[in-house]
């Protein structure tokens, strides 16, 4: 099975045509708008997929093709609601994530997903793929936090749960040497916040 996860920043419906060559049976994409109030050339490329958001024009979708199904798993969110859980055929379960600021620092980014994990533990099990964008890097850890980047990053290692780019580079975290985010688009400002 072919997962491919990307931020859009936005207007999926104009940029489908990037994601073609992917040939994905599975699409996590954050900061999509809700294919429901889409032109209807995007709402029948969605076709089969489940969407969460803050407002219409921005949030968290799964898409699934090649006759693929997805099913939402009804699991506590707390109102975080940029989490997405859903089965897909076969019983895999994909949590589509996309963490954010928030007024709160306790409640930013990687304590959201934190959070999330915390109330729902006990939902992961072996076949479960968490995905997507975390907006976060061990670097901006805060020592004291209880949620920073790399105790969850050891929770989720003592629970099975590996990250794919770390494990395949054989890199460390917060030593990644390829970007998944360029801040303001300025290729001099390169981040790795985005994971599976």
């Amino acid at each position: 099975m072919r997962i491919v996860s990307w931020n859009c920043n936005g207007g999926l419906r104009n940029k489908l045509h990037l994601l073609a060559a992917f040939q994905a049976d599975v699409l996590i994409i954050q900061e999509c708008e809700d294919p429901g109030i889409g032109p209807k050339t995007y709402h029948e490329w969605a076709d089969q997929y489940l969407w969460t958001g803050l407002n219409k024009t921005r949030g968290l979708g799964i898409f699934a093709k090649n006759g693929l199904k997805i099913l939402p798993l009804e699991w506590e969110d707390a109102g975080a609601s940029l989490f997405l859980p859903v089965e897909v055929s076969g019983g895999m379960q994909i949590v589509g994530v996309w963490t954010q600021a928030s007024a709160s620092s306790r409640d930013s980014y990687i304590g959201q997903f934190w959070h999330y994990f915390q109330l729902n533990r006990g939902q992961f099990g072996a076949k479960t793929l968490i995905c997507g964008d975390f907006n976060s890097n061990s670097r901006w850890d805060t020592p004291r936090r209880l949620w920073n980047h790399t105790r969850c990053v050891t929770e989720l290692e003592s629970l099975g749960y590996l990250s794919l780019y770390h494990q395949l580079t054989g890199e460390s975290q917060g030593a990644e040497t390829r970007p998944t985010f360029y801040l303001h688009r300025n290729l001099g400002k390169d981040y790795h916040i985005d994971y599976a």
